[in-house]
């Protein structure tokens, strides 16, 4: 039953996409493998035109890297204010993939990709597979970014689980953390493992009926954060 209502809600996003004057641009660069889903992407338009960010950071390049760049534009032309919106992707060819998406809508310069393969990563004792991103190339929104979302890298290949760990370095207090695959069990454990590392500054969040799931939280910490020195856990600086 939650398969043919996924089903369904899928088909009204496709057709509220294909009749939208601007979104329908993304159609040609939906793959139904990789993709987030078109009631993801309809979900995800809705949540920035009514939260409005500012600096969107997300993990994982694709039809939502077009969708952010769409929404910049538009915030830029309709109200003046300058949006950024930073895609880390771990795959080379993806990445070339995404600008070349962008290109095609001509809306790559609303977006900056950054290439960041994947290696194991320390973590204070922890050791795991993370984005091997440069600390500089995050640190130049002033305030940190306001949402966040992480769909990468792949949880089969590398697994999630340093992601945020690499995030909340970044992300502002108060700023919105979301998580796609949120049905699967690794995502699942990835939240409640990131909760208990940070002191629950993440918060337990609302999961979203969305085809994959998708897990919807604030981040309460401060944007000044490091790893503890003799320990796994995420805290704020005093």
């Amino acid at each position: 039953m939650c398969r043919s209502l996924f089903e369904r809600a899928n088909r009204q996003a496709s057709e509220e996409l294909r009749r939208d004057r601007e979104l329908h641009r993304v159609l040609p660069f939906v793959n139904a493998e990789y993709s987030l889903s078109f009631a993801t992407l309809m979900f995800l338009w809705r949540f920035v035109l009514e939260r409005k960010p500012t600096a969107i950071l997300e993990f994982g390049s694709g039809v939502s890297t077009v969708l952010f760049s769409m929404y910049a534009k538009q915030r830029t032309c309709s109200a003046g204010v300058s949006v950024s919106v930073v895609s880390i992707e771990h795959d080379e060819g993806w990445a070339k993939a995404t600008t070349l998406m962008l290109d095609q809508v001509g809306l790559a310069s609303h977006v900056k990709i950054i290439h960041s393969p994947i290696v194991q990563r320390h973590f204070g004792h922890d050791v795991c597979p993370a984005y091997d991103v440069a600390p500089a190339l995050l640190q130049q929104v002033s305030g940190g970014f306001d949402m966040c979302l992480i769909d990468g890298p792949p949880a089969k290949q590398f697994g999630r689980q340093g992601t945020f760990r690499i995030a909340h370095r970044h992300i502002a207090c108060g700023a919105t953390v979301l998580l796609d695959d949120a049905f699967r069990q690794h995502e699942h454990d990835c939240w409640t493992t990131w909760r208990q590392q940070c002191d629950k500054q993440l918060s337990r969040g609302r999961l979203a009926l969305l085809p994959h799931g998708l897990r919807i939280g604030k981040w309460r910490g401060s944007t000044l954060v490091s790893e503890v020195e003799n320990g796994s856990g995420i805290h704020p600086h005093n």
